[in-house]
């Protein structure tokens, strides 16, 4: 994903404000405007009241011209009335949200909008992205009923466009409409079957495989075990940014072989310098979890004093007759799963255990 945050040059943030209905804020903010030489929007998403809103507001302010335009005019009307706005016939354009998108007018730089609670995040955001298209600071003023409650959600809404007003907030009101509607049942049964069942990374690595098939391309076949821990593996904010993290994360996460591991090790030395121990420790659970994956393993458990190996499928006891071999290491398996194999650790630590161990279950290709 791409961000463009760098404003055009001389472009000024929006200055947001949630007021209650008042005929005085309304007729000093279009007298302000149309005193600086500009022009305004106000938004009133009624047809069916839309013209009784542009009387009110002659009547509010004499001085002022009024257009109106909605979609439900007949194409020749709404196209006067635009033209007439672009021409500054009129002071202010009283509209429905036909204005949200496409429009371009720099001596727009107020906007009123009424009922900003009936309004969605990504709405007023649009709406709001119709002032200030020159270097004049602009204003929008959301406008909720006097003397009424309004739904906690829509309370939400509000706050959000009026706290997020700098320029290129686009994605940060994106994620938090995101947390205020829901993300939807990513993971319920109604959407995802067995996902649950399965795990989300098993089935995103399922579906890579079915698109790579259907593509003709190679398709990977590794089969990577769920791997379980209670040591410290990250990277530190003092050993590398946090704009760097998720880069490293997912190209750690990318690699397919032990030498990809230690090629990234090396690269990180390389440009962060020596790494923390936290850092190491992830690198080597990277290593045991895809040499695990080519030993047909299925879940993995690497802890400070502790190695847990369950096995794919039953294995033949003359594949196992070298794990007994290793010094230092009572091996124990489980009478209820023949499947799992619990390696209780005398001398080394539970990646010790797993470096020595995850090797010899390698199953030749």
């Amino acid at each position: 994903m791409s961000r463009m945050e760098t404003p055009p040059r001389d472009r000024l943030p929006i200055q947001t404000e949630i007021v209650e209905f008042d005929q005085e804020v309304i007729a000093d903010a279009l007298m302000r405007e149309a005193d600086r030489g500009g022009q305004s929007f106000f938004v009133h998403n009624r047809v069916e009241t839309i013209d009784a809103t542009a009387t009110f507001l002659r009547k509010l302010c004499p001085l002022l011209s009024f257009g109106v335009a909605h979609g439900q005019m007949k194409e020749h009307a709404l196209e006067e009335v635009m033209l007439g706005f672009l021409d500054r016939r009129y002071d202010c354009l009283v509209s429905t949200m036909i204005i949200e998108s496409g429009l371009d007018i720099p001596s727009v730089n107020t906007l009123i909008v009424h009922h900003a609670e009936n309004f969605g995040l990504a709405q007023l955001y649009q709406l709001r992205g119709r002032v200030g298209r020159s270097h004049h600071r602009a204003y929008c003023y959301l406008l909720v009923p006097k003397g009424r409650v309004i739904t906690e959600i829509a309370e939400k809404r509000l706050k959000v466009i009026q706290e997020y007003d700098e320029l290129g907030a686009g994605l940060k009101i994106a994620m938090k409409d995101l947390e205020i509607r829901g993300a939807g049942n990513l993971l319920g049964p109604e959407q995802t079957g067995f996902i649950i069942s399965v795990g989300f990374e098993m089935y995103t690595r399922l579906l890579e495989e079915a698109v790579s098939e259907i593509k003709g391309e190679p398709v990977d076949k590794l089969v990577e075990p769920r791997l379980v821990t209670n040591l410290p593996a990250f990277l530190p904010e003092d050993y590398v940014s946090a704009d760097e993290k998720i880069s490293q994360y997912k190209r750690l996460a990318d690699a397919r072989s032990v030498e990809d591991v230690d090629k990234l090790a090396e690269e990180w030395r390389d440009r962060f310098g020596e790494s923390p121990e936290p850092a190491r420790t992830l690198l080597e659970l990277r290593r045991l979890r895809l040499l695990a994956a080519h030993g047909e393993v299925a879940n993995l458990v690497v802890e400070s004093s502790r190695l847990e190996v369950e096995l794919m499928r039953p294995r033949p006891a003359r594949e196992l007759r070298p794990l007994f071999e290793i010094k230092d290491f009572s091996l124990e398996f489980s009478a209820a799963n023949p499947e799992k194999m619990v390696l209780r650790v005398n001398k080394y630590p539970g990646i010790k255990a797993a470096q020595k161990v995850l090797p010899l279950l390698k199953v030749s290709t």
